[in-house]
């Protein structure tokens, strides 16, 4: 059973969804939210949850594609050079399944939380997955070799 403060975060983070006009579908039970985004190219599929045991909200979202075995090893690189260059957030990439997925979890335990706070965080996850999602894909596809790639993440300021 959730508790109060954790349902606050979660209605919190629905007053902010209504804001900005989105639609969701909620989980109640499980504190859950599901909604989606369409970015400069390629949609979003985005999970928000209030983990009331861990006391932590996280946004997540996973790439609607899945990356081929061949691929494996220049994706996970990738994947690193991306995630160093992250101030918050990470990708996380599953090896034996080729699936990527970003994540980004903040704690609630000894904060308080405020609308605009949340809105930051879901505009932030929008950003960094709209940003990184086609480029995974193009690396997936050949069109983006893996050198040009960790050359752009470590030039860009």
């Amino acid at each position: 059973m959730p508790d109060g403060k954790s349902r606050e975060i979660f209605e919190k983070i629905c007053s902010v969804l209504d804001a900005r006009n989105w639609h969701y579908k909620v989980l109640e039970e499980k504190l859950t939210i599901s909604c989606g985004a369409r970015g400069d190219d390629l949609p979003m599929d985005i999970f928000i949850i209030v983990n009331p045991k861990a006391r932590v909200v996280s946004v997540y979202s996973p790439m609607p594609y899945r990356v081929s075995e061949e691929n494996r090893v220049d994706i996970a690189l990738a994947v690193c050079a991306a995630n160093f260059r992250l101030i918050q957030g990470v990708f996380e990439f599953d090896l034996v399944e080729g699936n990527i997925s970003y994540k980004l979890t903040a704690s609630y335990r000894d904060n308080e939380f405020s609308e605009s706070y949340l809105d930051y965080l879901l505009r932030l996850s929008v950003n960094v997955i709209d940003d990184y999602n086609e480029k995974f894909l193009m690396l997936e596809k050949g069109l983006l070799p893996l050198d040009k790639f960790i050359e752009a993440e470590y030039s860009e300021g």
